[in-house]
């Protein structure tokens, strides 16, 4: 979703991310950085968008939504969780 980092312990519903609201925020940062990679990476960052990657692969795919392909934080927090345990048990 399109929740702060800081806020997604909030229950309250946030809109989920979707390509072309990932797409505008990284055209929004590629404008303000000019020729700056760290200050685009820092600018997306802001925005809790992964700003390694200048141009995305999946950009111009109509039918792809990367996310719907990225596992969500909480079941990711889920799992680590559940093998921390398990290993240290």
């Amino acid at each position: 979703c399109q929740a702060p980092a800081k806020d997604l312990q909030n229950p309250n519903p946030y809109p989920l991310r979707s390509q072309s609201w990932t797409e505008k925020n990284m055209e929004e940062g590629r404008k303000q950085a000019g020729n700056s990679q760290k200050a685009f990476h820092t600018y997306c960052m802001s925005k809790d968008v992964a700003g390694t990657v200048y141009k995305p692969f999946w950009q111009g795919f109509l039918l792809c939504d990367i996310n719907c392909a990225i596992t969500p934080d909480v079941l990711h927090q889920l799992y680590q969780g559940v093998f921390k345990h398990i290993v240290t048990w």
